[in-house]
């Protein structure tokens, strides 16, 4: 019997090895962009019937759904194979809480990551082309897959943040337009403008449609970081946005929303907000990698640098709202 000591050693190997292993997540990934499990969503099939589908080769389907079977995402009985739970859940398109939209970009990114190392070394994204402006498949499952996780977030993020005084928000960099939906629901005299790029807006056009949100949101097109906001606002909320900007023009954004403001207006900043040292918690400090890799200048910021900018761009009364996610501050 080993003792406790050398157990803990050899789970903290196992850990390691886990983590440095990037070939489930090949797997998964591909398995999510053949689209796999929808071909599985009326019934069990052979790996010889899914090869001939997708007009591969039967012997290595078979091992990639074997594969696939020991991950957990599909069950195999007498040579034949079926969505597991967690894939019917999560990985078919036709479930509310489909994770494709996210897990196909993260496929498309791979030949980012693997140019890891070349941009360590030159300190530039390897992304020739910016998303939201040249790629409208990438932009579309981008913000639909943050639509999704938002349905999770929005209905209690607008119970419990108190908008009662406002009649007018500005959603920055709004997207799918999932928290201006819920703010406007909770809020009767709220009205929403959602400030961002074509490519999102035509994404958010259909989801405020399917919400019948239509008179009470309006989409207007354009970039914040360079065009003017269409008029003032008694609050301004931006999700998701200083992350993928490098801290000069976060500086001038910041001061741009406190003009766009009406006296005493609020803003509302969510984000991965990084401790102090930058290390905490641990999935910001690996998201800010991938912001190296996708943006020019992006990373994830600490709760000190932000409220450094807004104090430099005369907010008050700032306050960290929600750990690691929300700050909001006041004009006056």
């Amino acid at each position: 019997m080993g003792s406790p000591s050398s157990e803990r050693e050899q789970q903290t190997i196992e850990k390691l090895m886990e983590s440095a292993s990037y070939w489930r997540s090949r797997v998964v990934l591909t398995s999510v962009k053949l689209d796999i499990y929808s071909r599985l969503s009326q019934g069990s099939k052979t790996a010889a019937e899914i090869a001939r589908e997708l007009k591969g080769d039967q012997r290595a389907y078979e091992i990639f759904l074997d594969a696939l079977a020991g991950i957990g995402l599909l069950d195999k009985k007498e040579g034949r194979y079926s969505n597991a739970d967690i894939a019917r859940e999560f990985l078919l398109k036709e479930s509310p809480r489909y994770k494709g939209h996210q897990l196909i970009l993260s496929y498309d990114s791979w030949h980012l990551w693997g140019k890891l190392e070349e941009t360590l070394r030159t300190g530039h994204s390897p992304r020739k082309d910016a998303l939201f402006f040249e790629d409208p498949v990438g932009t579309k499952n981008l913000i639909t897959g943050l639509h999704i996780d938002a349905l999770q977030i929005a209905p209690a993020l607008a119970q419990n943040l108190d908008l009662s005084q406002c009649e007018s928000l500005l959603d920055l960099g709004g997207g799918g337009g999932t928290y201006s939906i819920f703010f406007c629901k909770a809020n009767p005299r709220l009205k929403a403008t959602i400030f961002d790029l074509p490519y999102t807006l035509k994404v958010t056009k259909k989801i405020v449609g399917d919400f019948h949100m239509e008179e009470r949101i309006r989409l207007v097109e354009g970039d914040f970081i360079r065009d003017p906001f269409p008029q003032t606002y008694d609050a301004v909320f931006a999700s998701n946005i200083l992350h993928g900007n490098g801290p000069d023009v976060n500086r001038a954004l910041l001061k741009k929303i406190n003009q766009a403001l009406n006296p005493r207006g609020m803003f509302i900043i969510r984000d991965v907000i990084m401790s102090q040292e930058h290390t905490y918690p641990e999935w910001g400090a690996v998201f800010a990698v991938n912001m190296l890799l996708e943006t020019r200048e992006g990373r994830c910021y600490s709760l000190e640098e932000i409220y450094a900018w807004l104090k430099e761009a005369e907010f008050h009364n700032m306050r960290e709202w929600e750990p690691d996610s929300i700050v909001i501050a006041t004009k006056e």
